[in-house]
This record gives C-alpha cells, sequence and structure tokens, in this order.
C-alpha cells in the first residue's frame, strides 16, 4: 500500500498462486480498502479469502492489455498455480522455482508431481524472466555446491548475489536460460551430483536431492 501510493499506482489485480498464509493473508486487508480482482487457484479456491476469480490449468485471459497463461504446478502445494505473461516472457512461480532451488513438498503431493511441474516450466522460452516468491537464492547456492561440481556460471553467480544482498536488494529475477544451467533441481535428467546413486531414474535423483535440501 505504501510503495502504490508512493509511486501513484493503483492496485487493480492479486495473483495468488497458491493458499500458504504468508501469500493470501493480505488479501482481506487489501479487497476491504481497494476491492481489487484476487485471481487464485480454482483447486484451493476455498482455502483463499476474496477470489473472485478462479483459474485452472491451460486458462488464458488478460489483465486489462495483458495476456496471462495459467500452469497447474502440484508438489509444493496440491493446487498451485503459476502466472505466465507470454507477451512480456514473464513468470511469477511462487513456491515452485526459486533461484537455484524448488519449493519443499507437501504432505498431500508427492517428489513426482513437482518434478513434473518443473520439467513442464522448463518447458518455457530461455528468456523467460522468473520472479520466485522468497529469498532463499544465497542457501540455495551453497546447497548447489555441495552437490554438484562447481561451474563458472554458478561461482560467478554466487559473486553477483552476494553483492545484491550486502547491498540490501533482492535477488529476484531470475531467467530460465540461467537456472538451466544452474539449478540442479531442473537437471536431474542431465547432472550426476555428488552423494547421490547416479544410476537411479531423474525422478529418484530429483527425490533423494529433495531429500538431502530438506535436511540442509
Amino acid at each position: 500500500l505504501k510503495f502504490a501510493d508512493k509511486h501513484k499506482c493503483q492496485i487493480k489485480y492479486i495473483l495468488n498462486t497458491h493458499y500458504h498464509y504468508d501469500h493470501v493473508s493480505g488479501n482481506k486487508e487489501l479487497k476491504a480498502k481497494l476491492n481489487p480482482t484476487i485471481i487464485g487457484p480454482k483447486y484451493e479456491a476455498d482455502k483463499i479469502y476474496g477470489i473472485t476469480k478462479q483459474v485452472r490449468d491451460g486458462d488464458k485471459f488478460k489483465l486489462d492489455n495483458l495476456d496471462v497463461e495459467v500452469f497447474h504446478v502440484p508438489g509444493h502445494t496440491a493446487g498451485m498455480v503459476n502466472y505466465y505473461f507470454p507477451n512480456l516472457k514473464i513468470l511469477f512461480t511462487g513456491d515452485c522455482i526459486f533461484s537455484v532451488g524448488c519449493g519443499r513438498i507437501a504432505s498431500d503431493c508427492s517428489y513426482k508431481q513437482m518434478w513434473e511441474s518443473l520439467k513442464k516450466l522448463r518447458q518455457l522460452p530461455d528468456e523467460t524472466i522468473i520472479y520466485f516468491a522468497h529469498e532463499y537464492t544465497q542457501k540455495n547456492i551453497e546447497f548447489a555446491l555441495t552437490v554438484t561440481e562447481p561451474n563458472k556460471q554458478l561461482l560467478k553467480y554466487r559473486e553477483q548475489m552476494n553483492v545484491l544482498r550486502k547491498q540490501n536488494l533482492p535477488t529476484t529475477p531470475t531467467t530460465m536460460k540461467l537456472e538451466k544451467l544452474i539449478n540442479p533441481f531442473l537437471r536431474c535428467d542431465i547432472d550426476d551430483f555428488i552423494g547421490i546413486d547416479n544410476n537411479l531414474s531423474a525422478l529418484e535423483k530429483f527425490t533423494a536431492l529433495r531429500k538431502l535440501k530438506d535436511k540442509y
């Protein structure tokens, strides 16, 4: 609200990716003050306050003159959706893809669901700009360096992100092209990993990798 006031912005739309409180708890106050259109996943509409437009996988709609496409990406929650703006090549991933990481797997979801969701998003154009929801990048880089052989891209990225964080600047956005090079969770069908049986299938490697990250 302060940002919108300072920059004379009108908040017309809220796009909720999933029902977790740290993503939707502002809906009530914002709806009361501004009455925006609140867009959220049909699969979790009963858990999200104030949804006025329910969306599901494959839906396409407009926000004023902007095209939006919806991807159902279960894994972190069963009903999570991501929003892709094809004209701008922008993707809002919520807690699905993070830079050099991915979200934890929910108790009512499977590792297979998350792996399939990541593969679905990985098919978007390399130039896709990814806005993710939490500042986990430095920790994700630390973990990635324990399970992969250091590569120039990841080491350079670590330096760049350290500079940003020292200035208290966010590490979002990233790009699909970069994440396909440095994010181990997007590379389970490509890379071998340290501390994991690399004779496993891609899904089994993803599962093992995610369990290691849970304990990291």
